[in-house]
């Protein structure tokens, strides 16, 4: 404990004053006095000492900030903790003697903390508490093995899967850690664990290593997995086969349909793996689950946009679900604008690809009749001039005047009939 003769003002019941007292100190004293104050009722105290003990960050400021992780006070010990890890390195030593402490709690936190540390040298220490009395702490063990990448304790770790399920998920996850080629008859055979958690953690390990070697693996499991499990696994397969596309020559058609049920997933990142999954099993069928999900958010709608520029018929497949109502015609209009911009219509399409604009023009926004009608002057196909038309008898002026001076502009290229046209930038 640091005492106040010297400096009577760090007890000084104002903490301006205490604060004010610690921050003129020189540096030798000044870190005692923080590691002191760490625990002060204060918070702005608490914090001035904190930021003076990261300052230092030696190992005597980890030495005297350790003993905080033994609090009753929640909030102080919590903040030692974050100190010592920020600390790095010169926190190692001083929390190594605190893993065999007598209380189970102190012990679980100096290894959590650890776990955060370059500290695999000392990692022999947090093996021996794989048979901690404990259950808290040897889960917490085996997940800092996991994230010191311990690989020298798999047999350990496999003994501790055997007979203790509750740690099985944090096993599997250390076998993820550790990489490619450790054991994948072993993450193969927690695939089939009865208990989801696991399967979901050996999903998740092998899909981390992203080597070609685990494709028949996690393919072969899809069936079986429980649903939980199985979104992971099929986002997983999506990236293999996009990063090797011979992967993707022989899929079963039953991946299809897990696919499309996960279009459905909450989670963005999943449903856009489905969508980047399903362009390798692209038809009607598929093309119209993935119009179904047009404007959910922006990265799904670009993944449906890509499937359809590879697949011819998908202009019709837009059209039928406008006409169900299954898609609104505003997403469903600039779904057609991208694919007529990337030249990814067939020419004998464009007269259906006109007349559809004529007639669902006046469903649209103006902001999406613009954007067509600039199109149509970039690319001034005859096909489309029933667009043009739509335009010249819409009710906003702002519609029908840009219409007018693109019709005064590409009739004489595009053989374009003038009707009767009001006078330039003016409205009608």
């Amino acid at each position: 404990m640091y005492q106040s003769a010297p400096y009577p003002e760090l007890f000084d019941p104002d903490p301006a004053v205490r604060t004010a007292c610690l921050e003129r100190l020189d540096a030798g004293d000044a870190v005692e006095a923080a590691a002191t104050l760490l625990a002060d009722p204060d918070a702005g105290v608490r914090e001035t000492a904190a930021q003076i003990l990261l300052a230092c960050g030696t190992e005597e400021a980890a030495r005297l900030t350790v003993r905080h992780i033994t609090s009753d006070n929640i909030t102080v010990r919590n903040r030692a903790g974050e100190l010592l890890a920020q600390m790095g390195e010169a926190a190692v030593a001083a929390l190594v003697p605190y893993v065999d402490d007598e209380d189970h709690d102190v012990r679980k936190f100096a290894i959590d903390v650890l776990a955060l540390l370059p500290a695999r040298h000392v990692a022999h220490h947090i093996a021996r508490r794989l048979d901690d009395e404990d259950a808290n702490v040897r889960v917490a063990a085996v997940d800092a093995l996991c994230a010191l990448e311990a690989d020298e304790y798999a047999g350990a770790l496999k003994d501790l899967y055997e007979r203790e399920p509750v740690t099985r998920p944090s096993v599997v996850a250390a076998f993820g850690a550790f990489g490619p080629g450790r054991d994948l008859g072993f993450l193969e055979r927690a695939l089939s664990d009865e208990d989801p958690v696991v399967q979901f953690a050996a999903a998740e390990a092998l899909a981390s290593w992203g080597v070609p070697d685990v494709f028949p693996t996690l393919l072969g499991k899809v069936d079986t997995l429980d649903p939980m499990a199985r979104p992971l696994v099929l986002k997983a397969l999506v990236e293999l086969w996009e990063r090797h596309p011979d992967l993707a020559e022989s899929l079963p058609a039953a991946l299809k349909t897990y696919l499309i049920e996960m279009l459905d997933d909450p989670d963005d990142t999943y449903a856009a793996a489905a969508a980047r999954g399903l362009h390798v099993f692209l038809d009607d069928e598929t093309v119209d689950a993935l119009l179904h999900h047009t404007g959910r958010n922006d990265t799904l709608d670009l993944e449906i946009f890509r499937a359809l520029v590879h697949y011819p018929a998908s202009f019709m497949c837009i059209v039928r679900a406008v006409e169900s109502g299954r898609v609104n015609v505003v997403p469903a209009t600039q779904l057609v604008l991208g694919l007529l911009a990337q030249q990814a219509l067939a020419p004998e399409l464009l007269g259906h690809v006109g007349r559809f604009f004529q007639h669902q023009f006046h469903n649209l926004d103006v902001e999406t009749k613009l954007a067509a009608l600039t199109l149509y002057r970039n690319l001034q196909h005859p096909a489309l001039h029933p667009l043009l038309y739509a335009a010249l008898a819409d009710d906003d002026p702002e519609v029908t005047t840009y219409a007018a001076d693109l019709a005064r502009e590409t009739a004489p290229a595009s053989g374009f009939p003038l009707p009767d046209l009001p006078a330039p930038g003016t409205a009608r």
